[in-house]
């Protein structure tokens, strides 16, 4: 993996070896190798470049929070979400998506779930025609 762009807090110094998927924000990035650990680098001011031990499906990243789901389907986080991550309804996820004040999943039935900050409409989901 190679990464480019300004280093001044490590975000181009990724680890080496094989990686199947990869989540970067503004100042640190995470991905997962090829046995679906985390491994993440850059500002970590926050833990947001220390994940948990274990395995991941997939990894989503913020400015001071990561985000994975484990085998599971259960959704985990790390840094400083600012409290938005104990919102999140306690599913089994298939996909998540993480943004500066707000967190998005949808879980294995196929429901979307939006929490945290809604200043700009961020958490309405849109309605079917």
């Amino acid at each position: 993996m190679e990464c480019w762009g300004s280093n001044d807090l490590g975000q181009r110094q990724a680890p080496g070896g094989k990686f199947k998927a990869l989540s970067c924000s503004f100042d640190h990035s995470c991905a997962l190798d090829m046995e679906n650990v985390a491994h993440c680098w850059g500002l970590n001011d926050k833990g947001q470049a220390t994940p948990p031990f274990g395995k991941f499906e997939l990894l989503a990243v913020a400015d001071t929070y990561s985000c994975g789901i484990r085998s599971s389907g259960s959704a985990v986080c790390w840094g400083d979400s600012g409290g938005i991550v104990e919102q999140l309804p306690d599913e089994p996820y298939g996909a998540l998506a993480v943004g500066t004040n707000h967190i998005c999943g949808i879980d294995v039935g196929g429901a979307m779930h939006c929490v945290g900050s809604n200043g700009y409409g961020q958490l309405e989901q849109p309605v079917a025609p």
